[in-house]
């Protein structure tokens, strides 16, 4: 792969090495990659690292494909998993739900990157495997790590049970994985910091449930989903952190770990609220999807190359209509 940049003005005199590190944002370990096995061409020149370039150089940057993992290729196209910007760095894609994305011990294979591409994906934001979405994959490291540098910004919507009195506000409860669980995540003092930006964009009164965005300030595992369920609101259809699980004894056959069920997973001051959910109403609402009704709608980030802000934005998911059509959302 190659890097072709034309000097600035603000760049004149600099060091290869520097424009390098101040433009594209190499880190230390790729600018020793590029010194030791690439080539450096100035004006169709091989230079070294060391040299300076002035105004209206170019400059030309070929590295090793031995030593690194940049090269170009296209992912595989597919109907079931649209992909709305691709180039030779990043991929943006928006998610479907129900799908994995990356292969774990209990999905060893058929997981998103595994259908994409059999060359390597970087994932750059993460979505669980029920959550559907926008998504950014790097095609290398050097991306991955650039993207990684700067924040992004993250708008979820969601469907969650009750009507909340605050319309707006941020939830910041830190979070940490429960000693006792692989996946569990719960709020604890002891945790990492965790800020979850929340607003009411509509609600039904006589179904009692909302739809909710909500806004990634950190991003800590099923942050949002542990937010909503502190909050006295899981959402909708959630397995894990949701309102289904409160009625495990009566309503089904299946069998739900009693921490899965601590009502102390409810901030104190919501726990009356949340008691007033548990009834038949509720309960058939949450079983009316077939995966937890959390989306990724708006993502922005700045290009990993070429810094220019991008931003994606998706439309409500079809299966959330079965609920979504009852209230009036643009």
């Amino acid at each position: 792969m190659q890097f072709i940049y034309i000097v600035e003005e603000k760049y004149n005199g600099f060091t290869i090495h520097d424009i390098l590190k101040e433009h594209f944002g190499f880190s230390k370990l790729m600018l020793k990659r590029i010194r030791l096995n690439g080539i450096v061409v100035l004006n169709k020149k091989i230079k070294r690292m060391i040299d300076t370039a002035k105004t209206g150089d170019k400059i030309i940057i070929r590295t090793d494909q031995e030593f690194n993992d940049i090269h170009s290729f296209k992912v595989n196209q597919l109907k079931e998993i649209p992909i709305l910007f691709e180039d030779d760095h990043i991929v943006v894609l928006n998610k479907p739900a129900n799908l994995v994305v990356h292969p774990t011990f209990t999905h060893p294979d058929g997981t998103l990157l595994d259908i994409l591409s059999s060359h390597t994906l970087h994932i750059a934001t993460r979505l669980d495997r029920e959550t559907s979405g926008l998504m950014v994959l790097a095609k290398h490291s050097h991306a991955h790590y650039r993207i990684m540098k700067f924040p992004m910004k993250r708008i979820y919507i969601a469907l969650t049970h009750g009507i909340w009195q605050e319309k707006s506000g941020i939830i910041s409860a830190p979070i940490k994985r429960d000693p006792d669980s692989i996946m569990l995540r719960i709020v604890d003092p002891s945790g990492k910091t965790a800020i979850t930006h929340y607003k009411v964009l509509a609600e039904s009164s006589t179904k009692n449930f909302s739809y909710i965005q909500y806004e990634l300030e950190t991003g800590r595992t099923h942050q949002i989903r542990v937010h909503s369920l502190y909050m006295g609101h899981p959402i909708i259809a959630d397995g894990l952190y949701g309102i289904a699980d409160y009625f495990s004894d009566y309503e089904s056959d299946k069998f739900v770990p009693a921490k899965q069920k601590d009502i102390v997973r409810i901030s104190l001051d919501r726990q009356k609220d949340f008691k007033l959910l548990l009834n038949h109403n509720q309960f058939n609402i949450d079983q009316s999807l077939q995966r937890q009704a959390l989306h990724c709608k708006i993502l922005g980030f700045h290009h990993p190359i070429n810094n220019e802000y991008m931003k994606f934005e998706t439309s409500i998911p079809s299966d959330f209509r079965i609920l979504t059509d009852k209230i009036d959302i643009n």
